[in-house]
């Protein structure tokens, strides 16, 4: 990167893991649309994919030496890529939000001056904030899908942990006043952390305990629509009551977007196995 300024080289660099972690996003999504059939995920990874067209954009104005419009279409993108998960998909309000504060004060502090990077952070932070009352305050149904939820955290790790280790490298560059705008955002994001973690672990306790609630009403509603000597009569999948059962699993699974799967199970000396699905 010879012949370019610290801005556009810190710029090219940390929007290229941005992209790489977007893209690792986008082909996991895809990966879970598959199994589960969540339209949802199919319209994030095209999010996503767009928004990594947007950011290749952004890389493009940084090396034409238009840099300050490269990071407002980079910090528009990110911006865009968090909130719009959040409304299609349950469960990634917080770590959206502190992966996104995180990405915004480096991408910001080592661009920008420090009184644009403190407008940008304050910005930032107030986005960050109102994403994460988003995830908890949105009316319609979103799936939850605990395979995306249990990965998003390493994928968001790595990319903090590695825009952190470049930010300290250049740490002895820095201005005090630039240090001392670091170190306020990187001790406020730690509280926020915290406190953040506490209020969402309890509200997402209560919503898995309402979910447990609709989960047994649905399983005590079925129970009494099926009938277990016709049950106990199926032989095989073409059975014609394994047809009447795999209906009735059906509709129960259409009354509820987070029912991914609907089985009905029996057992024997060796245990639980699976009869019908939908």
């Amino acid at each position: 990167m010879r012949g370019l300024s610290p801005q556009q080289r810190n710029l090219i660099v940390i929007v290229a893991i941005v992209m790489l972690a977007i893209l690792t996003n986008a082909i996991l999504m895809l990966r879970l649309r598959i199994q589960t059939n969540q339209w949802q995920l199919l319209a994030v990874a095209v999010i996503f994919i767009a928004a990594d067209l947007i950011l290749t954009g952004s890389v493009i104005l940084a090396l034409r030496e238009k840099v300050k419009p490269a990071i407002i279409l980079s910090f528009i993108s990110i911006t865009l890529i968090i909130t719009l998960r959040t409304a299609l998909l349950a469960g990634l309000g917080f770590m959206s939000s502190v992966t996104y504060l995180a990405v915004i004060i480096i991408l910001v502090g080592q661009t920008l001056a420090s009184a644009s990077a403190s407008r940008a952070t304050i910005v930032g932070a107030v986005i960050a904030v109102l994403n994460l009352l988003l995830d908890q305050i949105i009316p319609w149904e979103r799936p939850s899908i605990s395979a995306l939820i249990s990965t998003t955290p390493f994928i968001a790790g790595a990319v903090v942990i590695t825009l952190g280790i470049i930010t300290l490298r250049q740490f002895r560059d820095f201005s005090l006043r630039t240090k001392f705008i670091l170190a306020f955002s990187f001790t406020a994001i730690s509280v926020v952390v915290v406190s953040g973690y506490i209020f969402y672990k309890s509200l997402t306790e209560k919503s898995l305990q309402e979910f447990r609630s609709r989960v047994e009403t649905a399983v005590a509603i079925a129970a009494l629509q099926q009938n277990g000597d016709e049950f106990a009569r199926i032989s095989s999948g073409q059975d014609p009551l394994y047809e009447k059962f795999r209906v009735q699993n059906m509709r129960i699974r259409s009354t509820d977007s987070q029912f991914i799967f609907v089985f009905t199970a029996s057992k024997d000396e060796n245990g639980f196995y699976f009869v019908v699905d939908a």
